[in-house]
């Protein structure tokens, strides 16, 4: 029987920065609590009939092991948390989810996933991967 991952991370595959992200969680997921699965990858779709394709470019979204669905930065954190617990980034990702800081954080990250390509223009040189060439294994 096959291991369920503690959390699959429903990622865009052509996003340097959101490639960037998951191949430095994919580093440290040596126990293989996470799943990473491209959105933008060939039949997704099929694979994965539950999850909106549109709706999924427009937030992040991950799916716990029992089921439970997490978006946008609630995702993050639960996969920083899972493979890092020490990190600095998992002390950002908490602050984001506190109470009296989460509604602005939530903005924040919209703000970010809609513009994520101009956003990794800016901080790569490039808006959209090309011919698979920033893809994580």
């Amino acid at each position: 029987m096959e291991k369920v991952p503690h959390l699959s991370i429903f990622y865009d595959g052509q996003c340097p920065l959101c490639v960037k992200e998951m191949d430095s969680l994919r580093k440290l997921n040596a126990e293989g609590k996470l799943a990473f699965i491209d959105i933008e990858a060939e039949g997704f779709a099929q694979a994965y009939p539950n999850i909106d394709k549109k709706e999924a470019r427009t937030i992040l979204h991950g799916l716990l092991g029992d089921g439970q669905y997490l978006y946008g930065l609630d995702v993050g954190y639960e996969a920083w948390r899972t493979v890092a617990e020490k990190q600095f980034v998992t002390y950002i990702f908490a602050f984001s989810r506190l109470p009296i800081v989460k509604p602005l954080a939530n903005l924040i990250y919209r703000f970010f996933a809609k513009y994520r390509n101009y956003i990794s223009l800016l901080l790569t040189g490039k808006s959209r991967c090309d011919n698979g060439n920033c893809r994580i294994d």
